[in-house]
């Protein structure tokens, strides 16, 4: 069975129990809490903020949907008080409590530095824990959640509570092979290698991260790569979710987009920042491939970012400037509208876990060509190509071949953009993947009482 699958079935079977007993009082009593009443919830959401994406949005989408059936206490970061706030005076919403916190600001309103969010982050879950143990003795929760930041080598506050905790979505095992160092810029191995530091840390230093992963009564994961790593490091009860979804919302606005017409010129897309680890750097040198081959290609892509110059400078030597098109400063709906344009997109970042742009192209119908990962859907294989080289430039070789396969075939592109709309549908949907975390929920307390 291969991970999609495993991931689209998964149930939560509590690691060492000795005969089906157990996990049938853990069913059963899961059941008569269903039947009986609604939870009352404590939330971690470091990152949450209404009308985004990324795990802000995760966190924010997270809260409404599971406030519809529970009554939900909410710790969020200062930073996003006041785009909350300013969502609930036109948008009110009963069953969600907000408790906002954060400590000494003068250094660390540097947050749009990555190494001092994490600094930040770190702390302010250590902080945090006098703040939830207080709520919890005004309110008695039923259940924890901690759903942002969603990393396996990061502590969470909720871990000391004597309360069932659910971890995750939690993902970041997931790391740009070493190999691959050597052709990677400064600038990304200085953002990579302390990722990579801090997550051996985490794991093998911090008692806070070890007592976050063997406190989880049930951890979700988006990886086999993170479902091993916090198994090794005690995890009782995995279970395997996406970590990213869109909302029904979102899905229908996509929908709407005009499609590309058809044209005899075959384009490629892609979005987001120019930093190392998202890969334009290695995309570039794949088009360039297929360039050679085919002339009505031509490729897109919209961002900006510090190797915007370098990767420019790539395209001048290797003769595709006029093909490969750059274009900053686009807003969010001039993207996709963009996107909605294209014939195939392409995502070539170095880590596994797909973001929320991979999720867009998919509802707009658009096959995908892959560097390393892809969505964790049981029909994931077919929705596009996956590079499988453990060698750079054999998988860029691999990038190349896929994009004219797909340049050639524009039946093809229609079957795997249909897959990939219809996973969007039934597996990544916000609203139809909030029930099961909250049938995840209910079974983490019937875990709690049949310990």
């Amino acid at each position: 069975m291969t991970e999609a699958n495993n991931i689209a079935t998964s149930k939560i079977t509590p690691l060492g129990a000795s005969n089906g007993h157990h996990e049938e009082a853990i069913d059963q009593t899961s059941t008569e809490l269903q039947n009986s009443k609604p939870l009352k919830i404590l939330v971690s959401a470091y990152a949450c903020r209404p009308h985004t994406g990324s795990e802000p949005g995760t966190g924010w989408n997270t809260i409404i949907e599971l406030s519809r059936h529970h009554e939900l206490w909410v710790i969020a970061a200062e930073e996003d008080r006041t785009d909350i706030e300013n969502y609930l005076k036109e948008t009110p919403i009963s069953n969600v409590h907000w408790t906002f916190f954060d400590f000494t600001r003068a250094f660390w309103d540097k947050r749009h530095n990555e190494i001092i969010r994490r600094i930040h982050y770190y702390i302010w879950q250590q902080r945090g824990y006098e703040v939830a143990k207080k709520l919890h003795d005004e309110v008695n929760f039923d259940v924890t959640l901690h759903i942002t930041l969603g990393s396996y080598w990061r502590p969470s506050l909720l871990a000391r509570l004597d309360v069932p905790f659910v971890w995750g979505p939690v993902g970041g095992a997931e790391n740009a092979p070493l190999r691959w160092y050597k052709h990677l810029d400064l600038k990304t191995i200085a953002w990579e290698l302390p990722k990579v530091l801090m997550e051996w840390f985490g794991v093998t230093l911090d008692p806070a991260v070890r007592r976050t992963i063997k406190n989880a009564t049930v951890a979700l994961v988006p990886t086999r790569t993170t479902y091993q790593r916090v198994q090794q490091f005690g995890a009782k009860n995995i279970k395997y979710v996406p970590q990213v979804r869109l909302p029904q919302h979102d899905i229908d606005t996509l929908k709407q987009l005009p499609s590309r017409q058809p044209s005899d010129t075959i384009r490629f897309f892609s979005s987001g920042r120019m930093i190392g680890w998202k890969g334009i750097q290695f995309a570039v040198r794949a088009f360039a491939k297929v360039a050679e081959e085919l002339p009505n290609v031509e490729y897109q892509h919209v961002g900006d970012g510090g190797l915007i110059n370098e990767i420019r400078a790539i395209a001048e030597e290797l003769g595709i400037s006029d093909r490969f098109k750059i274009i900053e400063g686009k807003s969010r709906q001039e993207n996709l509208e963009m996107m909605a344009d294209a014939d195939v997109f392409v995502f070539p970042g170095l880590h596994d876990e797909p973001g929320w742009v991979v999720l867009e192209a998919m509802t707009l119908g658009l096959p995908c060509i892959f560097l390393k990962g892809m969505p964790a859907t049981p029909n994931a294989e077919k929705i596009g190509f996956r590079a499988k080289s453990a060698s750079l430039y054999e998988a860029i070789d691999e990038m190349a071949d896929a994009m004219i396969t797909l340049a050639k075939d524009p039946d093809l592109r229609k079957q795997m953009g249909d897959i990939a709309r219809n996973e969007i549908d039934q597996y990544l949907c916000f609203e139809k993947t909030i029930d099961e975390l909250s049938n995840t929920l209910y079974e983490a307390v019937a875990i709690k009482a049949n310990a």
